[in-house]
């Protein structure tokens, strides 16, 4: 949900267009975000979070139990994203250099 916005921190990331962002993203930030590891990651912190926010009373109120769900359903896997972003920071700079011809290709066919 968020890994747009992270990836915007890459300097490479920057420089692409549009079609050239879809292009990254499909052949090399999908391979590393379904993973197996990432998925399951965010899934238990997801989870995680409303189960530690029951001894804290974070079901109480309305406005607790939807900041505690915004948490669980926004917050939680953003930082999961993040982390595996800063993980293969170089992959994804180096897959953006190696493939340079390709990262290019999409902006003449459209």
């Amino acid at each position: 949900m968020l890994t747009d916005f992270w990836l915007f921190l890459l300097p490479a990331w920057r420089s692409l267009s549009k079609a050239q962002r879809r292009f990254v993203r499909d052949n090399c930030v999908r391979l590393f975000m379904g993973r197996g590891t990432v998925v399951m990651a965010k899934l238990l912190l997801g989870g995680a979070v409303p189960l530690a926010a029951i001894p804290l009373g974070g079901f109480e109120t309305l406005p607790r139990t939807l900041a505690v769900l915004a948490l669980a359903m926004v917050a939680a896997p953003g930082l999961v994203e993040l982390a595996a972003i800063c993980l293969h920071w170089k992959d994804l700079g180096m897959f953006i250099r190696d493939h340079a011809p390709k990262v290019k290709e999409p902006l003449s066919v459209n």
